[in-house]
């Protein structure tokens, strides 16, 4: 498949806009500065997961005319994880609505719902049995989930003068929505294929941003609550919900990077051939196998030819070596009758 090639790039990239992202934040933001400005690493960052996204549209589409199947395998590493990301997840939304304040209720209850679905999903890769294709609607409760939050983080941003390239974490939910979206009807058994195609598309550039925003909010949140001089940042408070929320979106980027490796290893292993591709090489292998035999034909011709010239040959020598035979033997008899007549001649001279 093509898309296996996405793991190169995928790491690249990652590791520029990480290793930029990161030393804008220590250096600009709370250092005495980088050889790059903050806008442009924020560029180089926004440029990197763009163009990790397009590299893996492109293999996506690649791959459209292929035939494979891919299914849910079991696998410990996954399990483990997206079981730490599902607790992080209920837990902070139990926080927030035991706190009863009324803010992001919706999201909050949502948010249990779709911790309990990952918690079943985690379960699934424990135990390597799909029983979600039997309840395929339970599945859409975790999109639902993200959807919900990602219209809450942007209302919230709304209310605030930061700059735009700055919510790098707006992004990161945008593509956690979207492949939670094809993680879903990869686990409900619709339309698989498309599933496999494009989860991994989502999910690289969703591990590449939360891998960034999870150590980026992390080092803001331990330098501080104040409001640094001269700088537009986001301030990040030390709360249990803010700690969970960041733990629980590390968790998933590595129970995404577990999920397409094992999604992407299986479908290879069910690749099949397009249509087309199959019977051109039927045909090739047709043609093959009529050009050996047209060869072994014309072999079996030449050495049928052989034999019948060696045959002839052979017949020629033995007529030859009869015809040599009588020859002496006609030859003996020539003196015997010489012999046999000269006695009679002797007598007829004496009468």
């Amino acid at each position: 498949m093509k898309l296996k090639k996405l793991f190169i790039p995928a790491v690249v990239l990652t590791l520029a806009g990480f290793i930029v992202k990161i030393c804008d934040t220590v250096f600009n933001v709370y250092g005495s500065g980088f050889f790059l400005s903050s806008n442009v690493c924020n560029t180089i960052t926004a440029c990197a997961f763009i163009l990790l996204f397009v590299i893996g549209f492109v293999l996506s589409v690649a791959d459209r005319k292929k035939d494979f199947v891919s299914e849910p395998p079991k696998n410990t590493i996954c399990g483990v994880f997206g079981f730490l990301a599902s607790i992080m997840i209920i837990g902070g939304a139990v926080v927030q609505l035991l706190a009863w304040n009324g803010v992001n209720l919706v999201e909050n209850i949502f948010a249990v719902a779709a911790g309990f679905v990952l918690l079943y999903e985690s379960c699934i890769s424990f135990t390597g049995s799909n029983a979600m294709k039997k309840i395929p609607v339970v599945a859409l409760i975790v999109p639902i989930w993200s959807c919900v939050r990602f219209v809450s983080l942007f209302i919230d941003y709304t209310t605030k003068s930061l700059k735009a390239v700055e919510l790098f974490d707006i992004v990161e939910i945008a593509f956690l929505m979207m492949f939670l979206y094809y993680q879903a009807m990869y686990f409900a058994g619709i339309n698989n294929k498309l599933a496999v195609r494009r989860t991994p598309v989502y999910g690289s550039v969703f591990i590449m941003m939360g891998l960034i925003v999870c150590t980026d909010l992390f080092i803001k949140m331990f330098n501080g609550a104040e409001q640094v001089a001269n700088v537009d940042t986001q301030i990040v408070l030390p709360t249990l919900t803010n700690i969970m929320a960041i733990l629980g979106d590390a968790f998933l980027c590595v129970y995404a990077f577990f999920l397409i490796r094992d999604m992407l290893n299986i479908a290879q292993k069910t690749l099949k051939a397009p249509a087309s591709e199959a019977d051109a090489l039927a045909d090739d292998d047709t043609e093959t196998d009529e050009g050996e035999a047209a060869s072994e034909s014309v072999t079996e011709a030449e050495n049928v030819q052989e034999n019948k010239a060696e045959d002839k040959a052979e017949d020629k020598a033995e007529d030859k070596a009869e015809a040599d035979k009588d020859s002496a033997k006609e030859d003996e008899k020539a003196p015997e009758a010489d012999d046999e007549s000269k006695p009679e001649k002797k007598e007829n001279e004496a009468k």
